[in-house]
């Protein structure tokens, strides 16, 4: 049987699986796979371009980590060549397991030589496990895998003492790394030369004892292009400021994402030292309130449009504005104070925009349903009623459902 021959609709049914499947793709690909080699050759790259291993509260089948794990290093040792269709390689873990300090995962490690993205994640909201803790051939095993020329994404979450320049040398094609809930060891190892385009921080903490001035020195940020800045203290707005400025010459696209528990008062009262830089390439500010409160008609903090307020008053070029919150859809009152005093901001400054995206969560969302596209568009057609007489720019309301970042989906407003 060749590829020809085999029928269209089983082959677009192929096609339309995604590198992350759910398991009734993963059972309709394994079928494919065992039918004959040809369907082998075309199923294999989907099925194995994104792999995860360890624990993970949303798996409900009764294989444990360590099973999983063994498993896994059996079947790239009857068939290797599979290796080289992973791309996506994940560690999930929960605490540090037993499974981490087998020789199973660091056999498994090593034999990804093609991976470019590659996540080590503990499911915590603060730092969680030490990288003392893990073995000394694992960890010699990570060092190898996130210096690959071919690693271009790196995500650590829940980790203490992370040897950031350890894992990030100068032969790094390394373009984004994200740091979600983790405290940094940058003592005693020698500072790469990489250079980031894309840099994510959530709650970085340092320790007390520890001097993080090194992670802002490093030729890591000079050529920052993009940076997703997540807060909820003074200490981390501070953090977030000084790279902006040994990035402010390259810097493109800024989000700031203020947690709920922020103080707003001191917000209100610094706010302006985040603009305080000339940030000469900035074409893009997405501001994220991360809380419904941010976006209700009775709050009482203004945090957002004083961030869009601070943006209007300075010297930048922006062509591209992002808001994000609760559908405003869901509360069509005129009379919201947020989104009254986001128009204003809007239309004082942003004459020659040439785009505005309204961003909001909803998973019961149903694009196909001609009903809420409709309440959808005329609802941001109310709460921004001033920009739309003012802007000739684009807007845009994105709908996210499902956790899903997508653009894909973007409902127009006005083209």
């Amino acid at each position: 049987m060749g590829l020809l021959t085999l029928p269209p609709e089983l082959i677009l049914q192929i096609l339309r699986c995604r590198p992350t499947v759910s398991k009734e793709e993963q059972r309709f690909l394994g079928a494919c796979r065992m039918t004959c080699k040809v369907m082998s050759t075309i199923t294999v790259p989907i099925m194995f371009h994104e792999i995860s291993l360890g624990s993970a509260s949303d798996w409900q089948d009764q294989i444990g980590p360590q099973e999983r794990v063994q498993a896994f290093r059996s079947l790239l040792e009857v068939d290797p060549h599979l290796a080289t269709h992973i791309k996506s390689f994940t560690i999930f873990t929960n605490d540090w397991q037993p499974f981490l300090a087998s020789s199973d995962l660091e056999v498994v490690i090593r034999k990804l030589q093609r991976v470019t993205h590659f996540t080590l994640s503990v499911f915590t909201i603060k730092p969680k496990l030490r990288w003392s803790q893990l073995t000394e051939s694992l960890v010699g095993a990570l060092e190898v895998m996130c210096n690959l020329p071919s690693i271009v994404y790196l995500q650590f979450q829940g980790i203490v003492d992370l040897p950031l320049f350890r894992l990030i040398q100068s032969r790094s094609n390394l373009e984004e790394l994200n740091l979600y809930h983790i405290t940094l060891d940058l003592q005693g190892h020698g500072i790469p030369t990489t250079r980031l385009k894309s840099l994510r921080l959530l709650n970085v903490c340092p320790s007390s004892s520890q001097n993080i001035e090194p992670l802002f020195n490093a030729p890591l940020l000079r050529n920052l292009e993009q940076f997703h800045a997540y807060f909820s203290s003074p200490d981390k707005i501070e953090q977030v400021q000084m790279i902006m400025e040994h990035a402010q010459e390259t810097l493109k696209r800024l989000t700031l994402q203020m947690w709920y528990t922020m103080d707003e008062e001191w917000m209100s009262n610094n706010i302006s030292r985040f603009f305080k830089h000339s940030l000469p390439a900035l074409e893009s500010v997405s501001i994220d309130g991360y809380s419904h409160r941010i976006f209700s008609s009775d709050i009482s903090t203004e945090n957002v449009p004083h961030l869009l307020n601070q943006v209007a008053q300075s010297s930048f070029t922006i062509k591209h504005v992002s808001v994000f919150g609760t559908p405003p859809y869901k509360t069509i009152r005129q009379e919201n104070a947020i989104w009254l005093e986001i128009d204003r901001v809007l239309c004082q400054k942003y004459l020659r925009l040439e785009e505005l995206i309204v961003q909001c969560n909803d998973d019961m969302f149903q694009r196909d349903s001609p009903e809420q596209v409709h309440n959808a568009i005329k609802a941001v057609r109310s709460v921004l009623g001033g920009v739309l007489g003012a802007l000739k720019a684009s807007i845009r309301l994105r709908i996210l459902t499902r956790g899903e970042e997508s653009e894909k989906g973007d409902i127009l407003i006005v083209d």
